[in-house]
C-alpha cells in the first residue's frame, strides 16, 4: 500500500529531487522550482504537507539558495560593476531582510525557542539528510 506522500510524489518526474536541489544551488526560488517542474501551487502545498522527503528537500533546498545568493553578494562586492542595491533590495523580498531593527530582550532566541544548540542542529540537519538520502555535496 502506497503511503500519501508516496502517492503525491509519483506525479513528479523521476529526478524531481536532483533537478530541484540543483537548481536551489543555483539560486532558484520556489517558484522557479515549480515552474521547472511543472507544479502548480496546490500541487506544491500538497507535497509539502503530505510528503516528508519533499519538504526536507524544500527546506535543505532553500538553504542552498541563500547560500547562493549570499556568496553572490559577498563575491561581487568588490566588483565595480556589481549594483549592491538591486541586489540588496532582491534579498529583502527574497528572505525578507529589514532595514528595521526592533530588539525585544525578555524574548528567547530562534535558537533557544527551538530548543536547539549548534551541536544538536547540526545532528538534526544530519538526520534530514540522512532519512532523505540527499547528498550535500
Amino acid at each position: 500500500m502506497v503511503n500519501k506522500g508516496e502517492a503525491v510524489l509519483a506525479e513528479l518526474p523521476d529526478d524531481w529531487q536532483e533537478v530541484m536541489l540543483q537548481e536551489y544551488k543555483q539560486g532558484a526560488s520556489d517558484t522557479e522550482i515549480r515552474a521547472e517542474l511543472s507544479m502548480t501551487y496546490k500541487m506544491w502545498t500538497k507535497c509539502m504537507l503530505e510528503s516528508v522527503e519533499f519538504n526536507n528537500t524544500v527546506v535543505i533546498g532553500r538553504q542552498f539558495s541563500k547560500a547562493w545568493w549570499l556568496k553572490a553578494g559577498r563575491v561581487n562586492l568588490s566588483e565595480r560593476n556589481f549594483n549592491a542595491i538591486l541586489w540588496y533590495k532582491n534579498m529583502q523580498n527574497r528572505f525578507a531582510w529589514s532595514d528595521k531593527q526592533q530588539s525585544n530582550i525578555d524574548a528567547p532566541s530562534a535558537d533557544e525557542e527551538e530548543g536547539y544548540d549548534d551541536d544538536e542542529a547540526d545532528q538534526r540537519i544530519t538526520e534530514l539528510l540522512d532519512k532523505t538520502k540527499i547528498s550535500v555535496n
